[in-house]
């Protein structure tokens, strides 16, 4: 083995990626200048700018200007209309603001890079970029873009994919023990859309659950794994759902200084499991499953989920994130997974997330920051929205806004 490079620590933040898109803009218009020798196309030209003024991304320009140019028109596509990209950001966290500073139809949904380089320099129109704002829209695609192409240099996202993929595969041998066991949970939910009370659980198939006078309850199905703990006669009925980040979302996560520092993501291979119930081995009563048993089942994984190429790492930690509320409750395992290409063994983080089912479903229905949505809503709004969209250039103070 003549090398190790961990990944996850590859990603530049939005305003060290500023800077270097202004480096590709005036590279580009040199390139476009009468003083040329010969007359070059859009290709042309953004693929020579990018090779003069990105050292570090130059990898990306090696399989030719044709792939190039269409990886950078995925970049600019995963921007717009990506998991957390322009467009959905402003349904999340614009509200009344979102038609006041989403992108005009001129360039909105432009994804061809080129086309957008010659309206940001003024050489297709200039009508668009009388008011800063339109100047400012494309610069900020550019600069997402340029930030998705900088991630993708050092862990590409069909990397990020496939480790997951392997990394389910061996847990679906080595520590899942059945598949496709289907639970009922019944809930009801409080005004602020809080779990009210506890929740019912049963194995019955079609059961349908009864509530009290007034009481508007929920029900849910729960395809779940078991994972059966021998030494304490205990089975954990899992919930899994894999949860790979997306290219913006992973743009987004830069911008959160804690713990492992700006430029780095820890959890772009992560994994969700969620104890919905637990049942004696001794005892065929099935019951729904608590904090402590999240716990149990956490240190169960630590033995079991963590073996082979995947690597746990308690020393692998995090800060606190100070957009979190207060009652959400999880908990998290990290490590690395080990993955050999010739001479080269890849360190790729993973985290695995731990949750019951009550907390599960706080983070989809409450309300405020405790729901994931209103989470979002809020980190958007307090570290994303400044940058993106400037209160100096759009008159909104995002951070003196209440969630």
């Amino acid at each position: 083995m003549s090398s190790i490079i961990t990944l996850g620590q590859g990603g530049i933040i939005f305003a060290d990626a500023w800077k270097l898109m202004q480096r590709l803009v005036s590279e580009f218009t040199r390139l476009g200048s009468k003083s040329q020798p010969r007359p070059r196309s859009d290709l042309d030209r953004v693929f020579t700018a990018w090779q003069n003024t990105q050292p570090r991304a130059r990898p990306l320009t090696r399989r030719g200007d044709e792939f190039f140019y269409f990886r950078f028109q995925r970049a600019l596509e995963d921007a717009q209309t990506g998991d957390m990209g322009l467009e959905q950001v402003l349904k999340i966290a614009g509200g009344e603001f979102a038609p006041k500073i989403e992108p005009i139809d001129d360039y909105r949904h432009c994804t061809d890079p080129g086309l957008l380089l010659r309206i940001l320099v003024g050489e297709y129109s200039s009508t668009i970029l009388s008011r800063p704002q339109h100047l400012f829209d494309i610069q900020r695609k550019l600069t997402l873009a340029l930030q998705i192409l900088y991630l993708a240099v050092h862990d590409p996202q069909v990397k990020i994919s496939a480790d997951l993929t392997r990394i389910n595969l061996q847990a679906s041998t080595g520590f899942f023990d059945q598949d496709g066991v289907m639970l009922e949970v019944g809930f009801a939910l409080k005004d602020d859309g809080i779990v009210k009370g506890i929740p019912q659980i049963s194995e019955e198939a079609g059961v349908v659950f009864t509530w009290p006078t007034g009481t508007l309850g929920q029900q849910q199905t729960y395809s779940c794994r078991t994972v059966i703990d021998k030494a304490n006669s205990i089975t954990y009925f899992i919930y899994c759902a894999s949860r790979p980040k997306g290219r913006m979302a992973a743009v987004i996560k830069l911008e959160r200084s804690i713990g492992n520092g700006r430029g780095s993501i820890r959890d772009q291979r992560g994994v969700r499991h969620v104890v919905v119930a637990v049942k004696s081995n001794t005892n065929q009563g099935i019951r729904l499953a608590t904090w402590d048993d999240a716990i149990n089942f956490g240190a169960l994984a630590a033995k079991r989920f963590w073996v082979g190429n995947l690597v746990h790492s308690p020393a692998v930690g995090r800060g606190r994130n100070p957009f979190t509320n207060e009652q959400y409750r999880d908990l998290r395992l990290r490590g690395f997974w080990h993955r050999t290409e010739g001479e080269v063994l890849y360190r790729a983080p993973v985290e695995q997330q731990i949750m019951i089912v009550t907390d599960y479903l706080n983070s989809v229905h409450g309300d405020g920051t405790l729901g994931h949505l209103g989470y979002r809503k809020q980190f958007l709004r307090q570290a994303i929205f400044p940058q993106w969209f400037p209160e100096k250039l759009y008159g909104i103070s995002w951070k003196d806004l209440s969630s």
